[in-house]
């Protein structure tokens, strides 16, 4: 087997892509214009596919951040939430003890008023009586 010093030295088919090393090693390919314009445009495909795909990647790894960011702060919010349950079940405990309280408060003054009320019914009859024998 033969050792390729030029990938284009493989290059079998005539009058379609020509081949020219020069004294530099340089190599010069010659194809037809249409040839050319199809490699060009599937180049310029591929570059903007390259382009629009790296764009793609960073837009994703914004939304990524974006998403890690969201949850982060809803792991604060739960955090909060989490520190205000205590909060809330003492102002419960505190509202609790203030209707109890009130009822308390509603009793003893329900009994203040028949305490008073006998009081005034009692005067009213000693008043009678006392008019009645006298």
């Amino acid at each position: 087997m033969q050792l390729q010093i030029h990938s284009q030295s493989t290059l079998k088919e005539t009058n379609k892509i020509k081949a020219v090393v020069n004294k530099k090693g340089d190599t010069l390919i010659v194809i037809p214009v249409k040839d050319a314009r199809i490699i060009l445009t599937n180049l310029k495909v591929c570059e903007l596919e390259k382009k629009e795909l790296s764009e793609l990647y960073e837009l994703n790894l914004l939304k990524d951040s974006l998403i890690t960011n969201q949850k982060n702060i809803i792991g604060t919010y739960k955090l909060i939430v989490k520190n205000f349950s205590p909060i809330e079940k003492k102002y419960k405990d505190i509202i609790f003890n203030k209707e109890e309280e009130i009822l308390e408060l509603n009793e003893e003054l329900n009994r203040q008023i028949l305490y008073k009320n006998i009081s005034i019914f009692t005067g009213l009859i000693a008043v009678t009586l006392s008019i009645i024998f006298l």
